[in-house]
């Protein structure tokens, strides 16, 4: 069998600050057939200098005046060649030099495999954070707005072909509906990889807060499309923006945290349920409040066992294991509608003992 082709594409916006580092990150795999593509948006700054730098090991670049991410990733998938295609962001680099000879490994050892998929790093460099994703997914899992992310995915280009280009209707989640896509039509061809493929710095489109009512909107778009209707769970996720306001308000005009109403409860020692943003806010919270913090809890089995600002993550089954702890309360950090799942899995873990299970929008409630 002959050694297949990956094509990776890039795409670009005056983006001079870390597109070094992605070119880098491909040109150092030892996986040695590899067409590298790369589509600027028109750039101002010294992106294109960055790219003439390399130009004579870069199979194609085009820079022009697009559409977005997503009219980019078209251009590159209609000028690649290889058989396995992966896109890499320009602020995102693949983890480590093996990282294309290991996916290549998979499809050569399952030949009939049409998608391969694995972790990102979430790295905030800015906050000094960063967060393992990813883990086996259903086709299911994408009716409660669940994905791989796109770095972590390596699929066959003949799957362009009889999905099409991707859908520029989409404007932050066309990468989900494509992954939807796939899964719905090859479950059985697709394989996880329980090991970090990419790095992917946040504060990308999917990620900015000022986005978040049009991400949300654009996801249940998908669901309905894929699904037919949007489950109860995400019907019922809330604005949290006046959440975040009123605890914005204690802390700067009151100088308090939102916990201080756990006093009224009886609670001192407590867990958190979460590791994401809102998780480390309220970890700042909790101290300000001289509260004792004893543990993360989080499903992703990545994050646990890991410290995080002083403070062990561990699996939720946890203090149902370890008797000799215990915790007064367990705090939920979740921001969605989501969390509903969450206290159903807490309450069946904790419904008999007695500790106290609430959301940290319970907290600003009582305030």
């Amino acid at each position: 069998m002959r050694p297949f082709t990956f094509s990776v594409i890039t795409a670009t916006f005056n983006s001079e600050q870390y597109l070094e580092q992605t070119i880098l990150s491909v040109f150092n795999q030892t996986y040695a057939n590899i067409e590298y593509i790369i589509i600027d948006g028109g750039s101002t700054d010294g992106t294109l200098d960055i790219i003439n730098k390399y130009r004579h090991r870069i199979a194609a670049v085009v820079s022009e005046p697009d559409e977005g991410i997503y009219d980019a990733f078209n251009k590159g998938v209609r000028l690649a060649s290889g058989d396995v295609l992966s896109f890499l962001n320009s602020d995102d680099y693949f983890h480590d030099s093996n990282v294309l000879e290991q996916i290549a490994a998979v499809f050569s050892a399952r030949p009939e495999l049409k998608i391969t998929y694995g972790n990102v790093l979430m790295l905030d460099e800015k906050n000094n954070y960063e967060r393992p994703l990813g883990k086996l997914l259903t086709y299911e899992d994408f009716r409660y707005g669940e994905m791989c992310q796109h770095p972590s995915m390596f699929v066959r280009k003949e799957l362009f072909a009889a999905h099409g280009p991707f859908d520029l209707s989409y404007q932050i989640v066309s990468d989900m509906e494509f992954a939807a896509y796939c899964f719905k039509h090859y479950e059985q061809y697709a394989q996880y990889f329980n090991r970090i493929v990419a790095v992917f710095r946040s504060g990308g489109v999917s990620s900015n807060p000022i986005r978040r009512k049009q991400l949300l909107e654009e996801t249940q778009r998908l669901i309905i499309q894929f699904f037919g209707q949007v489950p109860e769970s995400m019907v019922k996720d809330v604005d949290i923006t006046g959440y975040y306001k009123i605890w914005l308000e204690n802390l700067l005009l009151q100088q308090q945290g939102i916990s201080r109403s756990l006093r009224t409860k009886g609670i001192n020692r407590v867990a958190i349920f979460g590791t994401m943003k809102t998780a480390l806010y309220l970890l700042e919270d909790l101290r300000l409040e001289f509260f004792e913090v004893v543990c993360f809890l989080d499903n992703n089995p990545n994050m646990q066992d890991k410290v995080i600002s002083g403070i062990p993550v561990y699996s939720p089954d946890w203090l149902t294991v370890d008797r000799d702890q215990a915790v007064d309360a367990i705090l939920v950090s979740v921001e969605t509608g989501k969390d509903i799942k969450v206290f159903e899995q807490l309450q069946r873990l904790y419904g008999q003992q007695n500790v106290a299970l609430l959301s940290w929008k319970d907290l600003i409630q009582c305030l």
